[in-house]
Formats: structure tokens, C-alpha cells, sequence
């Protein structure tokens, strides 16, 4: 598993690399989660317990700074105050059984015997755990003031024609363009005002591309090169024809989730691991257990990724604020068995978990409002599965759907459009979300919905978004195949406006990428207005 480079801006200390002393340097994390112990429970096994769960590490960490392997016994870890010794193998098994205490907010400085040159470098982490399998964390940051200010220079060398001489931190690197962009001998042109427009059920330029999300793999496939910065992460959505970058506040609900070996990619041999939500048993069981867990603080530390997006961020794009929303995090809180069951045995502690969850989703979306650069919300809560609704549209009225109505006052109050993302046959809901005030539904799953009747029934009142297959047509179909798919939702969907054109749920790292950018290309090269496929 890939680390998302939003979760590693949320722990990574951007600027920490720093020489420390003769023969050394050292950069550092923070933990922005929950305080909790670390154990070494073998040789090469440490546990961490905390109020989010527990991780069992299968191996020691190893680190590759600029693909060069860094050994144990060359780098030392304090935490805050407390210094723990150098790795020794012929040592280390005495120390079985110890452990060591960590608040939240505490830094993990990591101290490397040896010196590097002035510039960026790229670090990567490695663990493997019982639960998530491989876990690779891909980081970068500058050694040197002087080359820490040039850092700008690199940047607009290799990716930006004009930028503005202003000394400002909102001016100082916006990507402009790319050398990546999938239509050859053309320029990216971005514009987010193309996705309002559409949302108004106007006709803008062209029908604009909308994804929830992309898997790391896919991202580093494309570019070539890990998702170390947010310059990265924006020249991917920018080549790849998008007016906005989604930037996600990290899933912080607390939750039990597996790993399992579950598909194959084109982009890694073998079968792929993939992180679930357990559904028989969660966090949360009982009263006692809503008391006793601790639950996130909307602060700072959530919202790294969304201040530091602003210093790289073109002004012809936007980004787009996401969170999971109300009915996800109190489900995967309790499991989706035990939530159903207390429905009817607990009613009081399912009313006490949505007022919780709401409060705090509440709170997050005020958060990433403060930016001027979010210029749209983005909730997603899966309410449906293949047949329909996971509980009675009667429930969702009374516990969800009022929240809804809370978010979207707030979002149109700061003249901003919400979309909602959905799995599932969300057919029987149709008139209640359409009602609530969503600006834009997505991303009617194929084989589950059918947008094109969607289309007659509510395509005048909300933006509709998505819908191209995922179980065949994204990723066993040929090229002629898909671009065939798309010029038929374009000319079943798009004339009048309100339709923006993706794939029926998001880009996973089992979509091959020349399929992806297949359906991309094509939506750009016929989805011109006025639309005459």
C-alpha cells in the first residue's frame, strides 16, 4: 500500500531536513493522531497501540534516501525528548518486551549518520504490518537555505512558462503547465469556472472531467516519479485535463480495517492488497465505548495539504475540498452489523454517534471553506449497494438527511457548490437528494443505476457525473472501445450542460493508465460545445 501524499503532508515536517552536527542529518514526522505506546514485541516486530487502534510491525523500517539504502545501524529515532539508542542487531533482543509512551503532537526525529548535498532529495519508508501488508511512504524536502529558495527556480524550469515575480507564498510556484498533457502538441487549459457552469446546467467550452480520486499507483505511473509534493500532485490532475485538484481531509474515524489480497493491476505483479472496513465488529459497541474513545480534533494538523496546495496552485484551477461523510463514519465506527442491529437495540447510542460524527463533519467542512482556493465540497457516503438503499429510506430521513440539509445551507451560504458522491442504486433517493440542495451527484455506478433515465427524471435539477463501467469498459476494454462509451454518454448527457463526464466510482489501481487517459482524451477531443457526436 501506497501512502497518499495528503496523509504523508499530514505527518511529515516539510523544511525539518536539516544537517545536525559534524557527519549527520535529520528530518522528522508529528504525530497529528492519537497518543499511544510502541512496543518491541520480537526482534523485528513492534507494536503500536492507541485509541485509533492497534498496528503490529512485521519488520523494522527501511529507508531508501535518493534510492540509496540507508542501514539500521546509521540511523537513531527520538522521540521528542526521549532518545532511543542506534540499532544492534546483537542487542536488540535484550530489549524484547520494552516500549515507549508518545503524545499527540510529539515529533519522531530521525537522525542519519552521514551527509548528503545541498538540494531536494527523495526519501522512501518501508514497513510491512499484519494488517495493511507493505506500507511505502514517499517523501521529499531541500537540504540548504540557499537551494531550499531555488526550489522555485527547478520548479518553474521544468514545468512553468510564466509565473509571477510576487514574493508571496501564494505566488511563488504555481504549476502552470506540464509536458505531460495527454493531448500532444497542446497545452493544458485548465479553468474552474467550466465545472460551475456546468453545475448551473450552462454550456461551457467543453464537458468537464470530474474523478473523486486516483490511486498512487495510477499517479506514479503517469508522471514517472513518486507523489513527493504538491507540485505533484497538481501537475497529475493538470496533464490529465482536470480544472481542480481533490484534496481529502484524512479518514481519522476510530475503526477496524483489514488487508486482503484482492486483484491484480497492471501496475505490480501478483495479486494487490487492499485495505477494508471491517463489517461485523467496530470501535464503537456500546456507550462506554463512545465515552472512552478519543475522537479527532479539527485542527491545523487536518488541513496541512489544504495550506500548503495555495503556494502551487494555478489560479485558473481550484481545489476541491473531501471528506467521508456522516453515514460512512458512524457505519464504519460500529461495523455496518452492529450498526444495523442497534438501529433497533440502541437507538439512544445511534443518536448519540450521528450528533457526535455530525458535529465534527460539520466542523471540517467550516474548516476547508477558510481557503480561498476550495472552491467546491465534496461528500461521500456510500447510502447504496447494487439493489439498493443499506437501510430504509425512512432511517436515512430521520439520521442522515437532516445533516445533509445542515451541510448544504452552510456550503451555499459561502456561495460554494456541494456534490455528493454515492455508490450503489441510489435510485430510491433520488427526489430526497434533489430536494436536500446538492449541486452535483455522483458517480451513478454502472450495473447498479441507470443514468440515462436519471437523466429524464432529475437531469434539469441537479448535475449529474460519472457512470463509464468499471467492471469492464475502464479495465478490460480496448481504447476504441471506451472512446466509443464516451462520445455516447457526451451525446446522451452533456447537451444543455449538466454532465461532467468520469468513471463510475474513482481511478483504482486496477484501471490500466492507458485506458484511463483513453477516456480523458476522448472526452476533451469530442466533448466541445455545441456537441454535434
Amino acid at each position: 500500500m501506497i501512502v497518499p501524499g495528503f496523509i504523508v503532508s499530514r505527518i511529515y515536517i516539510k523544511g525539518s531536513l536539516h544537517r545536525e552536527g559534524e557527519g549527520f542529518y535529520s528530518f522528522a514526522f508529528k504525530n497529528t493522531l492519537a497518543k499511544g505506546r510502541a512496543s518491541l514485541v520480537g526482534p523485528d516486530r513492534i507494536q503500536v497501540q492507541s485509541s485509533f487502534g492497534d498496528i503490529e510491525f512485521t519488520t523494522l523500517p527501511s529507508l531508501y534516501v535518493d534510492d540509496k539504502f540507508i542501514h539500521l545501524k546509521d540511523a537513531k529515532l527520538k522521540i521528542s525528548d526521549v532518545e532511543l539508542p542506534r540499532y544492534d542487531e546483537a542487542k536488540i533482543s535484550k530489549g524484547v518486551g520494552e516500549s515507549v509512551s508518545f503524545e499527540k503532537g510529539e515529533h519522531f526525529i530521525i537522525n542519519i549518520r552521514g551527509d548528503l548535498a545541498d538540494g531536494v532529495h527523495a526519501f522512501k519508508l518501508i514497513v510491512f504490518s499484519s494488517q495493511f501488508g507493505e506500507i511505502i511512504m514517499n517523501f521529499s524536502d531541500c537540504l540548504g537555505e540557499s537551494h531550499r529558495r531555488s526550489l522555485w527556480q527547478r520548479i518553474k524550469a521544468l514545468f512553468i512558462k510564466s509565473i509571477s515575480n510576487s514574493d508571496s507564498a501564494k505566488q511563488a510556484a504555481p504549476v502552470k503547465e506540464t509536458r505531460l498533457f495527454i493531448l500532444r502538441d497542446k497545452r493544458p487549459d485548465p479553468d474552474f469556472n467550466r465545472l460551475l457552469t456546468t453545475f448551473k446546467h450552462i454550456e461551457p467550452d467543453r464537458v468537464p472531467l470530474l474523478e473523486l480520486t486516483a490511486d498512487e499507483e495510477v499517479k506514479i505511473a503517469f508522471l514517472k516519479r513518486p507523489i513527493n509534493s504538491m507540485s505533484d500532485e497538481i501537475e497529475f490532475w493538470l496533464a490529465l485535463g482536470y480544472d481542480y485538484v481533490p484534496l481529502w481531509v484524512i479518514n481519522v474515524t476510530p475503526r477496524k480495517l483489514m488487508v486482503i489480497d484482492s486483484h491484480k493491476t497492471t501496475y505490480k505483479e501478483g495479486l494487490q492488497e487492499r485495505a477494508w472496513v471491517v463489517e461485523n465488529e467496530g470501535a464503537i459497541l456500546t456507550p462506554d465505548d463512545l465515552g472512552s474513545i478519543e475522537w479527532p480534533k479539527i485542527d491545523d494538523s487536518l488541513f496541512v495539504s489544504f495550506e500548503e496546495i495555495g503556494k502551487f496552485l494555478p489560479p485558473e484551477m481550484k481545489a476541491i475540498g473531501c471528506t467521508s461523510c456522516i453515514f460512512e463514519t458512524v457505519t464504519q465506527a460500529m461495523g455496518l452489523q452492529a450498526f444495523c442491529l442497534s438501529l433497533y437495540d440502541q437507538p439512544q447510542l445511534i443518536d448519540a454517534l450521528f450528533e457526535k460524527a455530525g458535529v465534527l463533519l460539520d466542523e471540517c467542512i467550516e474548516r476547508m471553506m477558510q481557503f480561498d482556493w476550495v472552491g467546491a465540497i465534496w461528500i461521500t457516503d456510500d447510502l447504496a449497494y447494487h439493489q439498493g438503499p443499506i437501510i430504509s429510506p425512512k432511517m436515512l430521513r430521520k439520521y442522515v438527511f437532516p445533516w445533509y440539509k445542515r451541510y448544504v445551507q452552510k456550503v451555499h451560504a459561502k456561495g460554494l457548490p456541494i456534490l455528493l458522491h454515492s455508490c450503489g442504486n441510489i435510485h430510491p433517493l433520488f427526489e430526497d437528494l434533489v430536494e436536500i440542495g446538492f449541486d452535483v451527484l455522483h458517480p451513478f455506478e454502472a450495473n447498479s443505476v441507470d443514468i440515462f433515465e436519471a437523466k429524464r427524471k432529475i437531469g434539469s435539477r441537479i448535475c449529474l457525473a460519472g457512470n463509464l463501467d468499471l467492471s469492464y469498459m475502464l479495465t478490460r476494454a480496448s481504447s476504441e472501445e471506451i472512446i466509443e462509451d464516451v462520445k455516447n454518454h457526451i451525446r446522451r448527457l452533456a447537451p444543455g450542460g449538466g454532465y461532467c463526464l468520469g468513471s463510475s466510482n474513482s481511478i483504482p489501481n486496477y484501471v490500466p493508465l492507458n485506458n484511463f487517459i483513453a477516456m480523458n482524451r476522448a472526452c476533451i477531443e469530442f466533448g466541445k460545445y455545441p456537441i454535434s457526436i
